[in-house]
């Protein structure tokens, strides 16, 4: 699958893993923490990957970092690029993959209430698009195309 022009299409989702767009405006980054997925309890919603709004100028690097951060308390190292999706509403997100390096524990200056290591994907997930099924399902996000230097 490396450097082609793939999407899947995952009801309203089309992933792309083509090289990333020059417009975008947010990010969301697939964590793993020794073996396990890392998603963090949204206040509004339920379990989710890091992610959120690129600030302006900020590579789609720059704000998976932050996001990492500011929702998960997580230090990133090996992130890299997988792919983009267009939201139904409108807008582009860039899809990361990283593993953490080390956390720093929530306080009241977080963005969300809990972050947590989960072997599979909790029932209770904020979007249930498909989009967290087909990027964890065996070897998906490791195969999912070209990356791009930072």
């Amino acid at each position: 699958m490396e450097g082609g022009n793939i999407a899947h299409r995952l009801g309203r989702l089309t992933v792309a893993f083509t090289p990333c767009p020059a417009a975008f405006d947010a990010v969301m980054v697939v964590l793993r923490h020794r073996g396990a997925w890392v998603l963090v309890r949204n206040p509004r919603r339920a379990w989710e990957f890091p992610g959120g709004r690129r600030l302006a100028g900020e590579t789609w690097a720059e704000t998976a970092r932050r996001e990492a951060a500011e929702e998960a308390g997580a230090r990133l190292r090996d992130l890299r690029y997988v792919g983009w999706y267009a939201r139904p509403g409108g807008g582009a997100t860039i899809i990361g993959a990283a593993e953490v390096a080390a956390f720093t524990p929530l306080t009241g200056a977080f963005e969300t209430t809990a972050v947590r290591l989960f072997p599979r994907l909790p029932a209770d997930l904020s979007f249930r698009d498909g989009l967290y099924d087909f990027l964890t399902a065996s070897d998906a996000a490791p195969r999912a195309g070209p990356t791009r230097p930072e």
